[in-house]
């Protein structure tokens, strides 16, 4: 392209310097060094060409002053408009003992918590505040619980091993059943403690991990575990002692029990004379022989 201007600015070219037209004349007058002086004003002429193409491609690639403007602006409106929605829907504060906030939406809470629902009704502090304060769970535990409230959010498989005993205090507590029984669901499958798992599931009202704690300290509780559960809880030892009765008769092998033979009931009748002692006698020895 450079080539092109140069033969169209000069189209009567001098081949020995090409200074254009009248070359011979000045040349004769010039100095030694005028092809040099003619190389250099040619390359400082593609050097200004080049630069002025690049200039114009980056005009038009780059957004205008005013396009950049708008962009911005548009940008900015957006973020605020997002910053209120998220405003408006945070509208409830969760204070916890260590200082920590947390800002939720309290319509999940409240429609899967009759304990929220009572708490954030017309009339009670908490419902003029917008504040509520938690000490049954940590923070990171309620916020994944505030988490799981949204809608679409809620499934089973987001009870892990991590937060299960949080999850576990926080559903037990303001009484969000189908949380309490995916926590359940997650404690029947995790490796068993018998006596924390026996005591947890006494505490929460756990049936079906009650029974399994139960179950495996009939077969296999060691002595230490059965006297400290006497200790903490004198009615689940109870119900595990129900358990090693039912177990034991289940294995003891069933006994044909013997009869009495009638000259027993004979001698004892002629010896005593009385029907009601001949009866004792005769059921206390066949017992005896049973």
């Amino acid at each position: 392209m450079a080539d092109k201007l140069i033969e169209e600015a000069e189209p009567r070219s001098c081949r020995r310097c090409l200074l254009g037209p009248g070359c011979h004349e000045r040349h004769d007058r010039a100095a030694p060094n005028c092809v040099l002086s003619h190389g250099t004003a040619v390359s400082q002429f593609l050097c200004q060409t080049a630069e002025a193409a690049r200039s114009t491609r980056e005009t038009w690639d780059r957004p205008s002053a005013i396009k950049r403007k708008r962009l911005h602006s548009a940008a900015a409106t957006q973020e605020t408009e997002s910053k209120k929605c998220c405003g408006e829907w945070n509208d409830l504060v969760i204070e916890f003992p260590t200082g920590e906030r947390l800002q939720t939406p309290s319509m999940p809470l409240r429609m899967s918590s009759p304990v929220f629902d009572a708490m954030l009704t017309p009339g009670f502090r908490e419902s003029k505040d917008k504040r509520i304060k938690v000490d049954v769970a940590s923070f990171a535990d309620f916020a994944a619980f505030c988490n799981m409230m949204r809608p679409g959010a809620w499934s089973a498989s987001n009870v892990n091993e991590d937060n299960v005993e949080g999850l576990l205090s926080i559903s037990d507590y303001y009484q969000v059943d189908f949380v309490k029984e995916a926590c359940e669901a997650r404690l029947l499958t995790m490796p068993l403690l018998p006596l924390p798992r026996l005591l947890q599931a006494q505490r929460y009202g756990l049936q079906k991990l009650f029974r399994h704690a139960v179950m495996h300290l009939a077969e296999k509780g060691k002595e230490a575990e059965l006297r400290q559960l006497r200790i903490s809880s004198p009615d689940a030892m109870l119900e595990v002692a129900l358990q090693m009765r039912g177990l034991l008769r289940a294995k003891a092998k069933p006994q044909t029990p013997r009869r009495l033979p009638a000259y027993c009931k004979v001698t004892i009748g002629r010896r005593f004379n009385v029907p009601y002692l001949v009866t004792c006698y005769a059921v206390m020895a066949q017992d005896i022989l049973s």
